[in-house]
This record gives C-alpha cells, structure tokens and sequence, in this order.
C-alpha cells in the first residue's frame, strides 16, 4: 500500500470554491491492492505486438473529507477466481488498515467500467456510486458483448451495477468537454 497523506483541496462533486465561500480540505490516499507483476505489453495497449513487459499494480484513490465525505475513485475489485495471489488483498481490507470502515464510504466515482475498477463496488454498501451515463449505457446494454470486449468486462460487474441502479444509489453524469 502505498500511504502517502497529501493534504490538497479537492474540486469534487462540491463544485468550484470562491472567496468567502468554505473550503473543504481532503487528505488523499492512493491504496495498492494488488501487485500481479509484469505483463506483455500486448495484453494491456491496443494494437502492438511486443514481446516486452511491463511491472503493474492496481491501485484505488480514497479522499478523506473535512466535510464528512470519504471519497474512492474506484473501487477494485474481489478475487472470486481465488489465483492465490500473495500481493492480492481486497481493498475494503486495504481501507480497514487507515481504520476507515466499508461503510463509511459515502461515494465511489467510476472512472470506467473495466472488472478491476467496478468489481468491488459492493463492498461499500452506503455509497453513492458515480458513473458516466455514456459508459453505463453502453455497460448496461450489452454492447460490448457484439464488440468482443469479454475479457475487458463481466455480466456479475453488470448484475451488480444494476442492482446499484435499482437501489436507487447510482449517479449517472455527463461528459464535460472543455
């Protein structure tokens, strides 16, 4: 894990900060949950052939809020293939060692749909789960079934995303092009 704390101000979800205005101040966090190590360069860049490799890790983002509000970009995901991975841990477990508990998340922002990304989203059950509507749509429908994209994404990622949704605790915003 890496345990950096950055004390930074955080332009998330409250909007842009004026004078006069309060000012939230958010410690950040970026957590490893897992270290598979080198991987041909060819599985995770489109279009190459290279026989190379590189190191990887993943990793999840967790804000800590004056506010009340703790904050993950991300939510990684379970390991329910058991690969037995020794650099593996959940990242509710990762979130429990800074004694912050599951259930004490009150937002997880999706950055996109991939398994490693949004396959542990039920791990934070009181959280409102942000995610672009576009992605969703296209998660959702299935559409990446007809394009071939099984390896990148999973029908439970689906089944749970949906259940979210009926819960009435997914968001669902636009892109912003500036």
């Amino acid at each position: 894990m890496i345990k950096k704390s950055i004390s930074a101000l955080i332009l998330l979800i409250t909007g842009f900060t004026s004078s006069g205005q309060v000012v939230d101040e958010y410690q950040v966090y970026a957590l490893k949950f897992n270290e598979p190590g080198s991987v041909p360069v060819r599985d995770i860049a489109a279009g190459t052939s290279s026989t190379d490799s590189v190191s990887v890790c993943n990793m999840f983002w967790y804000l800590e809020g004056s506010n009340g509000r703790n904050i993950i970009v991300d939510a990684g995901f379970i390991d329910t293939n058991g690969t037995g991975d020794s650099m593996y841990e959940r990242p509710d477990i990762v979130l429990r060692r800074l004694n912050v508990s599951p259930s004490c998340i009150t937002d997880v922002i999706i950055t996109h749909p991939h398994p490693d990304h949004i396959g542990g989203i039920n791990l934070f059950p009181n959280a409102r789960v942000w995610m672009q509507k576009e992605d969703f749509v296209y998660f959702v429908s299935g559409a990446w079934k007809k394009e071939g994209a099984l390896s990148e994404f999973t029908d439970n990622d689906v089944r749970n995303l949906t259940e979210i949704s009926l819960l009435g605790k997914l968001e669902l915003t636009n892109f912003i092009y500036l």
